[in-house]
């Protein structure tokens, strides 16, 4: 059989299929302005911002709908809200009506309201500062109205807000009006949700007549602010010119009224972030400025220290400084500049997710479209806060991309971006969403929960902390119905349970529950496939839509057929090929990290382990890692052990009771190691993520009379523990 297996494999290699992007659940790329919704205010959309508060997700951004005077375009301010935290979006609103250029928009949410900033380049002349607030979370006919809050003399550009941890706005911009010619940073904040503001202040008074520009915020998880800028401070001989570096700034306390005083609301002078003189004579500029957990920051900033290469550095600089710089974009010395209309817009999407991964988004420009230089979107991330890399990917199959913009929000990675793919001519801003809630997780607490089966009792599932039972639920289910599968069919995250009916009439009559939290959301019939030929044998993201679908087997000739799944509904189907019945579907996990699950195979007759590697329907490619003689070793299941994005696996000797992990990349084992040995009387019976730190752990039972917990880092046990046992005759069925 394994020849046929080798066979259908080499066939399946030479289709065509789209490069998936290596993340936890991506949803589809998902365009926010398109006729229907945006009617009279459609033209070109540019400069995306996101910000999200309290599960709900804001994004701003600029139209040009309408010609101001000698024929330019005038750009309005518009608002879009996702109130399901990115799965679907209310219809855009227009916030602006002026015969002016609006630009750079910059937008925060927080306890006391939503507000977004901007400026442009005509009202004053020079340009002003404006802002808009809405208190009812942004729902639409709660927008106040656009207010001028700074007219200065010089030009006034790239206003920045956020909201800190009480929800107090600050607003930081650049102007000139001090010293011509020359950009200054300026800063006020509010306290009372936007009606009265402090007056305006010049972070760069004591920083010499520089260009210092292009200010943006991050909140650390301390609650702290921090402030970056570039500036050319010490890019002598050049005086006031270029080559620009980052630097930083650190808020010092809080005033809330009247005048202040720089020196005593922010650390000064602003501290340098980027290498720059005397390291090299470099420019680094499109600053993206992104906060962490455990008080981290993310520095992204397009260097031409060799050729133009996008950078990326992780600190904690209030503790201990900055890493040293990492190249991400791996372009190479014959890279060019990003073109200068987007150069300040050019940083990248930043984001760290709350198990510590950092996820980063950029393009490439290739193509010219309309007068902007637009390209394929990338992806990278790192699944240890920053400082190692997996290897950068394609994000969408656009080639028309420009200017993506990342937040980490509850439990997703939000991106958004501009996009002239639907007709050329305009561009239109997308945006795809990934969960990082793990399989198992209905809570959305980033953590898996565990679920138990009493054939003469019932259904019971706990929600899990570590070892820690947090909250519980039972339901009544008869014994003829047994739990085949956990995994999120309909997308929002949350995990759902596809029953079979297996018992009493036993027509193989299959059922799916989704889940909100403890209780039950929606209930479905999925049909009868009949008992005799067809297993229900695994579930998954097959697809990469962020829905897991459901495969079958059948038992007789060994065909592998599947559901592409959208809730209840199946929305495609087919098999995948066919394997000899000796070939058993051991489990169904994401071997390669390309965001959609695989399928795991073991020949029952020699233990050889065999992987499809998923694209929908098809197979895009497939490999065996190798053998462990089946009399001896167990294969447990596939789990995340390390953090990588891709599924390892564990095997028990039967013997010793030894326990094994294999890191795997794709089909191969990148290393192998013991993990260590409970006993022969202790069982591996579940792997799943308990602790919410984006690594699967495993659970041990001792028959029905105790249940221990492994919390793994890679081949490390970093917490273990006991786990209340419901004893009698519970099983532990999933995840």
């Amino acid at each position: 059989m394994k020849k046929t297996l080798l066979a259908l494999a080499a066939a399946a290699t030479g289709l065509a299929f789209s490069a998936a992007v290596p993340a936890l659940q991506w949803g589809a790329d998902t365009r926010i302005t398109t006729s229907a919704n945006m009617g009279a205010n459609q033209g070109s959309s540019q400069q995306p911002r996101l910000a999200a508060y309290n599960g709900i997700v804001h994004l701003a951004w600029i139209e040009y709908p309408t010609a101001c005077g000698g024929g330019f375009a005038c750009g309005e301010v518009m608002y879009a809200r996702s109130t399901d935290n990115g799965l679907t979006w209310e219809a855009p609103q227009r916030l602006t009506t002026n015969a002016i250029t609006d630009l750079y928009p910059s937008i925060t949410a927080g306890a006391k309201g939503v507000m977004i900033a901007w400026g442009n380049n005509f009202d004053p002349p020079g340009g002003g500062l404006y802002t808009i607030l809405n208190t009812n979370n942004g729902a639409a006919g709660s927008w106040g109205t656009p207010t001028l809050r700074w007219a200065g003399s010089g030009y006034s550009r790239n206003p920045e807000v956020i909201a800190d941890a009480v929800g107090d706005f600050h607003v930081a911009w650049y102007d000139s009006h001090n010293s011509p010619n020359v950009g200054h940073i300026f800063y006020m904040n509010s306290c009372d949700g936007g009606t009265t503001w402090t007056n305006v202040v010049d972070l760069s008074a004591y920083d010499g007549d520089v260009d210092n520009e292009y200010p943006q915020w991050a909140l650390d998880s301390n609650g702290q602010l921090w402030l970056q800028f570039r500036s050319s401070r010490n890019g002598d001989p050049q005086g006031g010119w270029s080559p620009y570096q980052q630097y930083q700034m650190r808020y010092r306390t809080k005033t809330c009224a009247g005048a202040l005083d720089p020196k005593s609301v922010f650390f000064m002078p602003a501290q340098k972030a980027t290498p720059g003189l005397p390291d090299d004579f470099t420019n680094a500029y499109g600053l993206t400025f992104a906060p962490g957990i455990n008080g981290k920051l993310h520095l992204g900033y397009w260097s031409n220290k060799l050729g133009n290469n996008l950078y990326y550095r992780m600190g904690q600089p209030a503790t201990g400084g900055w890493r040293n710089p990492a190249d991400l974009s791996g372009l190479g010395p014959n890279s060019l500049q990003v073109a200068p209309g987007n150069a300040d817009i050019a940083g990248p999407g930043l984001a760290e997710d709350a198990a510590g991964r950092v996820h980063a988004t950029w393009w490439v420009e290739q193509l010219l479209d309309e007068g902007f230089k637009v390209g394929y979107l990338y992806y990278r991330f790192s699944p240890d806060g920053g400082l190692n890399w997996a290897p950068a990917v394609p994000f969408s199959d656009s080639q028309t991309a420009m200017t993506p913009k990342s937040i980490a929000h509850g439990g997703r990675v939000h991106v958004a971006w501009a996009d002239f793919r639907p007709n050329d001519t305009t561009s239109e801003i997308y945006y795809k969403g990934a969960w990082i809630y793990p399989k198992g997780d209905t809570t959305l607490d980033g953590r898996a929960d565990l679920f138990w089966r009493d054939s003469s009792s019932g259904l019971s599932w706990w929600q899990m902390n570590y070892n820690t039972l947090q909250n519980a639920n039972y339901f009544f289910v008869g014994n003829e119905w047994v739990v085949k599968e956990v995994g999120d069919l309909n997308g929002d995250g949350k995990a759902d349970l596809i029953w079979r009916r297996e018992g009493g009439v036993a027509d193989g009559a299959a059922y799916l529950w989704t889940l909100n939290g403890l209780a039950p959301l929606g209930f479905f019939d999925l049909g009868i496939l009949p008992l005799a030929t067809w297993d229900l044998a695994g579930s998954g993201d097959l697809n990469g839509d962020g829905k897991a679908d459901i495969i079958w087997r059948n038992k007789l000739d060994g065909t592998v057929y599947i559901w592409l799944m959208n809730g209840g509904t199946i929305t495609a189907q087919g098999a995948a090929g066919a394997v000899g019945t000796e070939w058993v579907i051991n489990d169904v996990k994401d071997m390669n990290g390309d965001g959609r699950a695989d399928i795991i195979f073991r020949r029952t007759t020699d233990g050889t382990v065999y992987i499809w590697l998923m694209n929908g329907v098809g197979i895009a490619g497939s490999g065996g890692p190798g053998a462990l003689d089946p009399a001896t070793w167990t294969l447990i299941g596939a789990g995340d052990f390390n953090g990588d994005l891709r599924a390892d696996l564990l095997w028990r000797n039967n013997t010793s009771g030894d326990t094994w992990i294999w890191l795997m990349n794709g089909t191969a084992i990148s290393s192998a190691a013991s993990i260590g040995n409970p006993g022969t009387t202790w069982m591996p019976q579940a792997i799943a993520d308990v602790t919410g730190d984006g690594r699967a752990d495993i659970i041990l039972r001792q028959g029905t009379t105790a249940t221990y917990l492994w919390a793994m880092s890679g081949f490390t046990i970093a917490f273990q523990g006991s786990i209340a046992n419901p004893g009698g005759t519970w099983q532990l069925i999933a995840p």
